[in-house]
């Protein structure tokens, strides 16, 4: 594994550590006279902490609305950016903010506000992935931006029907999180059975097993559960259990040991 990839991992785990909130907005466009219609946080827990429609004081393009499908007549009646901007400082407070394209997102919120603004600490999801995926522009001299559909779907994550929704695509962001830092590191990968079950040795016996839950193997842990639901047996199930077990590592070294 590269160690951009590795390095973007830990990244990932870390800002988990955190339980950041995650923004994503629809605009009227891209430019610098661009506002926003649609703003939504998402908890670090997939809590809807807002999502709302917000009115601009410009008309929505067409343009935007076939992309977010939102059209003038939706945000009559939404209040404007100006009327939500407290509410919105007060849950980013002192909170990790992370932002799939975090640039075009708080250009928009300042333009929308028609202030500077100060922001919390946050953090560029889109530049992580692309850490993360390793597809490096030589002429750039930087890791190519993949776009968050595109993300998702390297991940093998479900898109949602309503992409290009605030609220879908900051709860697409945190999964697209959650899915890098669930990536194995090389010394943390195991050995697994063909189920994809993660293989260790039975403490009791040494035989390898799928380990669910357990170190013991299917037949130490029917030995546990006798011995336990009738003590009196103990005896008797561990002599026969002796008498018939293959001669697994703990055994061979018990032999090796009395023959000495």
């Amino acid at each position: 594994m590269k160690t951009n990839k590795i390095e973007a991992i830990k990244t990932a785990r870390e800002w988990l550590k955190l339980k950041p909130v995650f923004l994503d907005t629809e605009t009227t466009g891209l430019d610098s006279q661009a506002e926003i219609v649609h703003i939504a946080i998402i908890d670090h827990d997939g809590t809807e902490l807002i999502s709302t429609l917000v009115r601009p004081i410009s008309p929505i393009p067409e343009q935007a609305t076939s992309i977010h499908g939102i059209r003038n007549e939706d945000v009559i009646l939404a209040p404007a950016y100006a009327d939500i901007q407290l509410n919105i400082g007060s849950l980013l407070y002192d909170r990790l903010v992370v932002i799939y394209n975090k640039n075009f997102d708080l250009r928009l919120m300042e333009q929308s506000a028609r202030a500077n603004l100060e922001f919390p600490l946050t953090r560029c999801a889109m530049e992580l992935y692309a850490q993360f995926y390793g597809d490096w522009n030589e002429r750039h001299q930087s890791y190519r931006w993949q776009k968050q559909s595109n993300a998702a779907r390297q991940l093998g994550i479900e898109t949602p029907a309503n992409l290009h929704r605030a609220a879908a695509d900051a709860n697409l962001c945190r999964l697209i999180i959650e899915a890098m830092a669930a990536t194995p590191l090389p010394d943390e990968v195991q050995n697994l059975d063909r189920f994809g079950q993660e293989i260790c040795e039975c403490t009791l016996c040494g035989q390898e097993t799928p380990m669910i839950g357990t170190r013991l193997c299917d037949r130490c842990w029917e030995l546990k559960s006798r011995i336990e639901a009738d003590p009196d047996l103990a005896r008797k199930i561990l002599m026969e259990y002796n008498e018939t077990r293959p001669p697994y590592k703990n055994g061979k070294e018990f032999q090796e040991n009395e023959n000495d």
